[in-house]
């Protein structure tokens, strides 16, 4: 099977709003785009998207199955050690998490 794609470009768009000083301007005139998400949406959103790729790359259902008792094990794993990393927490202000 043969596919055949294309692009239509619009001829009437202004490439200069594209240009990277354009683009500085716009993001200081509408800074709220330019807050990052809190840090635990960040860090749930990292790990989502590794997990996604990881398991992605399973080739059979055997493979996706192993693949699959593997991010469970390394969930429970997490959830331990961010359990008990919260009760460090609140003893000192800093802590490192290996998993990311």
């Amino acid at each position: 099977m043969l596919r055949h794609a294309f692009v239509k470009w619009w001829n009437q768009f202004d490439t200069t709003k594209a240009e990277q000083d354009k683009v500085k301007i716009w993001f200081k005139a509408h800074p709220e785009f330019l807050k990052a998400a809190d840090l635990e949406t960040s860090m749930f959103l990292n790990q989502k998207s590794k997990l996604t790729t990881f398991l992605a790359r399973s080739k059979s259902k055997e493979h996706l199955t192993k693949n699959l008792k593997e991010v469970l094990q390394l969930l429970q794993d997490h959830k331990e050690g961010y359990s008990s990393s919260k009760k460090e927490d609140a003893k000192s202000t800093s802590s490192s998490d290996d998993f990311y």
